[in-house]
């Protein structure tokens, strides 16, 4: 019989996630996938195998409820460990045709060869960073000349054994091919059968941007990023008590295992005295604007004339950007008197280089009635990014929160 480790699915009639583990829902997924439609599966309209752990989709949901309602079991939107649910789709599934093998590309010499093929993920990946305090992992896949990503993906941190890693005392087994997803790949580990004792097996897969992973990532598999992530969590937990919003950049080259981690200045919640000195600076700032009128531009390079520049100068230079404030972009709104600027703008910000819901809420604060927020972001990632600038203004109370022309993102403060 299958065996799943927790329940897959939703509780309370849809409105809470089960456990879901991501191998558990694969079982669940390949079972339902192998039952026809008569008796309640998914065989000709297939469940696709790549499920995100810890989150049943609204389809999967929807096939267990179907499934349940077809074999006049009770109707609760989850499979259980053991249970009936998981009996009748592991006896109709074991009835039906035989699966057809998972397709793999064979692959000689694992897992040497993999690992020096262009794709593997040590070789495409050229810098690591973390969004936010406790955030996911950015993963860069280009920098430009000032170390700053041009193009980078996320990735959740439980993805990753930074300071553990499961090869320790145990015998290392790769699997021949490069799987088509990473489910197919956690799959073939589960029926392979090589798990057991002293041994531990592991796959590889495309996954995102076409880059092949591990399905474990750790020092064995991928040591230089490991070491990577490592020192951006260090400086994470070194800058936590600033409250940096940008923590690190550790950019790496695998020739010669380079390190060169570079901590952003605190851009959070200023000291007393420095946010103090911050206050006092933008009040004099404020008296050369004109009344009701003030321009503050937010990080980010591409400064508006005569405006008030708030920027923490990672990468800029001090002489280059007049009425500077230096500071980042979240710290505005303790800097900033309420209801004391007129129009909020922002260019060139990369996507990672700001939090845009404490920015947001920044902004509001210290906006008139009426004041306008216009931001362009740097191009790399752009509809990404102005969908999370976006999201991060409606929540702050912003009205008429619209993206033009795919390119920059306006807002009204009400």
């Amino acid at each position: 019989m299958s065996s799943i480790s927790a329940s897959v699915g939703k509780f309370d009639s849809g409105t809470r996630q089960c456990h879901n583990i991501a191998s558990d829902q694969i079982i669940v997924i390949g079972l339902l996938n192998r039952i026809g439609r008569a008796q309640g599966g998914r065989r000709e309209l297939p469940l696709p195998g790549n499920p995100r752990s810890g989150v049943a989709s609204p389809d999967l949901y929807q096939a267990i409820l179907q499934f349940q309602r077809t074999n006049h079991l009770s109707v609760d939107g989850h499979v259980d460990p053991g249970q009936a649910t998981l009996r009748r789709l592991d006896e109709l599934a074991s009835a039906s045709a035989p699966v057809a093998p998972l397709p793999s590309v064979p692959t000689a010499d694992l897992p040497d060869a993999i690992r020096r093929n262009l794709d593997y993920v040590e070789r495409r990946v050229q810098g690591v960073g973390i969004l936010g305090l406790g955030g996911p992992f950015r993963l860069d896949l280009g920098l430009d000349a000032n170390m700053m990503p041009t193009r980078s993906f996320f990735m959740e941190r439980s993805r990753f054994d930074i300071f553990s890693d499961p090869f320790t005392g145990n015998a290392e087994i790769a699997l021949t091919g490069i799987y088509a997803s990473e489910a197919q790949a956690l799959a073939a580990i589960r029926t392979s059968g090589l798990n057991r004792p002293g041994y531990v097996a592991y796959a590889h897969y495309r996954g995102q941007e076409n880059i092949i992973f591990p399905t474990i990532m750790s020092a064995t598999t991928t040591p230089a990023l490991t070491r990577a992530l490592r020192l951006a969590i260090d400086d994470e937990a070194r800058y936590a008590g600033a409250a940096s919003n940008l923590l690190v950049k550790a950019f790496f080259t695998l020739m010669g295992l380079r390190y060169m981690p570079v901590a952003a200045e605190a851009s959070g919640p200023a000291a007393a005295a420095d946010l103090q000195a911050l206050r006092q600076t933008a009040q004099t700032l404020l008296r050369n604007q004109p009344a009701g009128r003030a321009v503050v531009n937010l990080a980010g390079a591409g400064e508006v004339p005569g405006a008030i520049n708030v920027n923490p100068l990672i990468d800029q230079q001090v002489a280059s950007i007049p009425n500077l404030i230096r500071s980042g972009a979240e710290t505005v709104g303790e800097i900033f008197p309420r209801a004391s600027v007129g129009r909020i703008v922002s260019n060139d910000v990369v996507f990672g280089q700001v939090n845009w819901a404490t920015t947001a809420r920044g902004c509001f604060d210290i906006l008139r009635p009426g004041g306008t927020v216009s931001i362009a972001p740097f191009a790399g990632q752009l509809s990404e990014h102005l969908a999370a600038i976006a999201a991060a203004l409606r929540s702050a109370g912003f009205r008429d929160v619209v993206i033009q022309a795919g390119r920059f993102i306006t807002a009204v403060r009400p």
